[in-house]
């Protein structure tokens, strides 16, 4: 073989270095076309390992994935745009220690905050996310994200116009955020007027605001035939509805409407991956009275874990 050749061959080879290398004709990517109904595009072999760490619980795992990620995300901004928005998100996610401590009713424990500069970092892939996407959920997600950390800076101008872009874009996940924002301003009214502003998207019409509807929702949810594939559990938020009405429950409670709250609660049970939701101890806790919620409660069933995570470790 020439020089040249050798050259060539090792150009080429770099090029292809990325966590998918070898692949041959790059296909379909996440964050393209719309995935609104169904998931869309091919992961990237460091994006496939993220969600397996996710779902697992795995947080070493999900480190090495994210390092992976943010290396391709480095090296091809144009093609790796959802392995910035991933890297940029995995920011907001608590340990799995977390959700341990919640399933099983002890003292939550309080994870170091992150450094200024891990922030930043996270602001940076965030940003790189919204110029490279063009998936209306994943574009949406992004945006809100970015405006949490907007806002939490203090920059309110920009923080409230990415959230309306990213709510414009995805109300589905601008509406979750909605409730997370009531919550942290400690207004549990605000964040049951959120959450049926939520649902109500979701539903595609009006639901009964006394919990009348729960059930009727959760059997919409099990069928996947809701407004958004956000608005129910799937592969990449296993116990989505179980969460969401869950949240539901807790904020009808946190707002003394103890029947209504027992139907959310009720209604959870009848979600279909409800037999194996790592936080199934909580929700029998709140219906046999053994655990009344707290905003505090309410604002750590907000985490990534509730929904996304498959099983404790």
């Amino acid at each position: 073989m020439s020089f040249r050749l050798v050259i060539l061959f090792v150009t080429l080879s770099l090029l292809g270095c990325g966590s998918d290398a070898g692949t041959g004709t790059a296909p379909l990517r996440p964050g393209i076309e719309d995935s609104s109904q169904s998931y869309k595009g091919t992961p990237s072999a460091a994006e496939s390992a993220f969600w397996e760490a996710v779902r697992g619980g795995d947080d070493a795992a999900r480190g090495e994935a994210v390092n992976r990620m943010r290396a391709d995300a480095q090296r091809d901004p144009a093609t790796y745009g959802y392995s910035a928005f991933l890297s940029g998100a995995n920011s907001f996610i608590t340990p799995t220690v977390v959700l341990g401590a919640q399933a099983a009713g002890t003292m939550l424990p309080q994870p170091p905050p992150p450094m200024p500069d891990q922030w930043s970092e996270a602001a940076s892939l965030l940003t790189q996310g919204m110029q490279t996407l063009t998936d209306p959920l994943y574009l949406g997600f992004d945006a809100a994200f970015l405006a949490t950390l907007q806002l939490s800076s203090g920059d309110v101008v920009s923080g409230q116009e990415t959230f309306a872009f990213g709510m414009q874009k995805n109300p589905a996940a601008g509406g979750f955020f909605s409730i997370i924002f009531k919550l942290q301003q400690q207004d549990a009214p605000g964040a049951l007027d959120a959450f049926y502003q939520l649902i109500e998207y979701c539903y595609g019409g009006p639901v009964d605001h006394a919990g009348a509807d729960a059930g009727a929702f959760v059997a919409r949810a099990n069928v996947a035939t809701l407004a958004h594939r956000e608005c129910y559990s799937g592969y990449h938020a296993t116990h989505g509805t179980e969460g969401l009405l869950l949240l539901g429950g807790d904020l009808h409670a946190l707002n003394g409407n103890a029947q209504a709250a027992g139907q959310y609660y009720a209604a959870v049970k009848a979600a279909s991956n409800y037999s194996f939701w790592p936080l199934k101890p909580l929700l029998e806790r709140r219906i046999n009275g053994t655990e009344q919620p707290s905003l505090a409660a309410a604002m750590g069933l907000t985490g990534c874990g509730s929904c996304h995570t498959n099983a404790l470790p």
